[in-house]
């Protein structure tokens, strides 16, 4: 049986959601799950158990208040040596992006990323699928190499689902010595006050082209308030200097599947859809009917956003 490493991140006493996705899409196949939850300060891990982990390895230590990513890749890779996991699993988000190849060069062995979806092929090995050309395709691939290797999951490939209430496990701490001499330290991260992460967001009203001025995604921001959603955008729309890369969603920009997708003035293009077309339902505004988003849209608005939109608002603050 396989052993799994689902690896997270813990801050303002919050696990990734992520992760508790994760666990159940490796439960799924005949592996054995463990989780290695990283942060600065002690959360609540007892969930964890809930969702079917065996066991988690908790590090808790200020140095990973912010991104470290030599921190993480001697953490883990030591621990690794020690364990001997058969898969190292990140979160396909900016941070696994930059830590799972760097972990793979360090410990000299296999990397797969963003994939979404896993099987069990005949002979008993793990198949991995992953979009291949912006999303065109789709390829499947399996590790050669034995013993430790890594993937990262692209959020929202997984759904989370609980297994059983006040389920237990074991808790290991790893302890951290730290660096000595580091080379970068991430003092401060800046972020936007009263903004909601379009990655951890359920409902996102996201802004194309077609919303035509930063001051437009106003409209935008007042039916998100009144549905407690992020505001998301476009790669057009984060070149034109409208809104922050941060809110960019795409193949290079952040990928999402919140349960709800309201797409303003967005054409979906393939570069777009890839990163939100796993959405669980997805509402397309557009003038225009032949729009490639409208083809894969849940429901299909045709008209101008800016006379629906403030229709939808009135509608909101009703309810």
């Amino acid at each position: 049986m396989a052993l799994c490493w689902i690896m997270g991140y813990a801050h303002n006493g919050q696990i990734q959601k992520e992760v508790f996705s994760n666990i159940k899409g490796f439960l799924k196949l005949d592996t054995e799950v463990e989780a290695v939850i990283i942060g600065d300060e002690k959360v609540d891990l007892s969930p964890l158990f809930s969702f079917g982990a065996k066991k988690v390895y908790s590090v808790v230590h200020p140095d990973f208040k912010h991104h470290n990513l030599k921190g993480v890749c001697r953490l883990v890779g030591e621990a690794a040596l020690d364990k001997k996991p058969d898969l190292i699993v990140f979160i396909a988000d900016n941070d696994g992006k930059e830590i799972a190849p760097a972990l793979a060069y360090r410990l000299g062995c296999g990397y797969i990323p963003d994939i979404k979806e896993i099987k069990m092929a005949e002979n008993g090995d793990l198949h991995f699928i992953r979009p291949l050309y912006a999303g065109k395709i789709e390829g499947e691939t399996e590790f050669l190499h034995a013993g430790t290797n890594i993937v990262s999951v692209r959020p929202g490939s997984f759904t989370a689902e609980k297994m059983g209430d006040g389920m237990e496990g074991e808790i290991e701490e790893i302890i951290w010595q730290g660096i000595p001499d580091p080379k970068v330290i991430v003092k401060e991260i800046h972020k936007s006050e009263g903004k909601i992460d379009v990655a951890e967001a359920n409902i996102i009203v996201a802004g194309g082209r077609g919303v035509k001025s930063a001051e437009q995604f106003k409209l935008l921001e007042e039916v998100a308030k009144e549905l407690g959603a992020a505001v998301g955008a476009s790669r057009a729309v984060v070149d034109e200097g409208w809104r922050e890369q941060q809110d960019q969603i795409g193949q290079t920009g952040k990928t999402v599947a919140p349960d709800l997708y309201i797409a303003c003035g967005i054409s979906g293009a393939v570069q777009h859809a890839v990163g939100m077309n796993r959405s669980r339902c997805i509402i397309a505004i557009n003038k225009n009917p032949d729009a490639p988003i409208m083809k894969f849209a849940d429901y299909a608005v045709v008209g101008d956003l800016f006379e629906i939109l403030p229709l939808l608002k009135e509608e909101l603050k009703k309810s």
